[in-house]
């Protein structure tokens, strides 16, 4: 329960200076509006589990797991992040050679022999 209530401390917090920050400039909608996701379960929860006080629990998740399905939630209901707006076109990556047409986007990928 004690990282419950020091998860909530912090995002409310950081939700409050944004908050503020937006006001400031006119920005009420984005200012009231901004990281509300972070306090859904999907989050919520994985900041409680993984809250260490100095790193984001999102990282602790990312490093236990692999990969963080809170940040996997977040970014992709928040504008405000890079990887909101992004993707990447697994052909270009090194290493990976597309196989078919060239023109099926949904075309496999090889890597080291084994498709993916």
């Amino acid at each position: 329960m004690g990282n419950a209530w020091k998860h909530f401390c912090t995002i409310t917090h950081h939700k409050n200076l944004v908050l503020v920050g937006c006001f400031k400039i006119g920005l009420y909608r984005q200012g009231l509006l901004h990281d509300l996701s972070k306090y859904s379960p999907t989050e919520f929860l994985v900041g409680c589990k993984y809250y260490q006080g100095t790193m984001s629990p999102n990282n602790a998740e990312r490093k236990e797991k692999g990969y963080s399905l809170a940040w996997l939630h977040h970014k992709g209901r928040n504008k405000h992040h890079l990887e909101y707006w992004i993707d990447y076109d697994i052909s270009k990556r090194t290493g990976e050679r597309t196989f078919g047409d060239g023109r099926n986007e949904n075309a496999g990928v090889l890597r080291g022999g084994n498709v993916c």
